[in-house]
């Protein structure tokens, strides 16, 4: 099969256009725009930095504070201000010392008895009493 009007083939699961797929490779569903996207006002954005001031990482406190944007929408916002703030782009008014993150939880590890693994206990055995 030929890509139109190039004369050169087609490679299957390449994506020409035809709908061919190879068995190989997952189907993707289509992208659909749930909600439109929204931008950061000045004054949000203000009301953001203003609550990071007090609040430092926590997110459903700023989430109150601003009060237009939701806590996802809010830690996607500080992720790009604090790489804004590393790269050194922010403006004067913005610069803030950056609460530290969340430490990290520690894996439990399983911890075997000191006695070893539990043993089954044998039945007794009855003697009867026979005369």
């Amino acid at each position: 099969m030929n890509l139109a009007g190039t004369g050169q083939p087609a490679e299957p699961g390449r994506g020409d256009g035809r709908g061919e797929q190879s068995s190989s490779e997952p189907t993707k569903r289509p992208y659909t725009v749930t909600r439109p996207r929204e931008k950061w006002d000045a004054v949000e954005h203000a009301k953001f930095v203003e609550a990071l001031k007090l609040y430092g990482r926590q997110w459903r406190k700023i989430e109150e504070h601003v009060g237009s944007k939701t806590a996802v929408q809010i830690r996607s916002h500080a992720q790009k201000f604090f790489a804004k703030l590393s790269k050194g782009t922010a403006s004067e008014s913005e610069k803030i010392e950056v609460p530290p993150p969340r430490p990290k939880k520690k894996p439990q590890r399983f911890q075997p008895s000191v006695s070893g693994p539990p043993q089954q206990q044998q039945p007794q055995q009855s003697l009867s009493l026979s005369a």
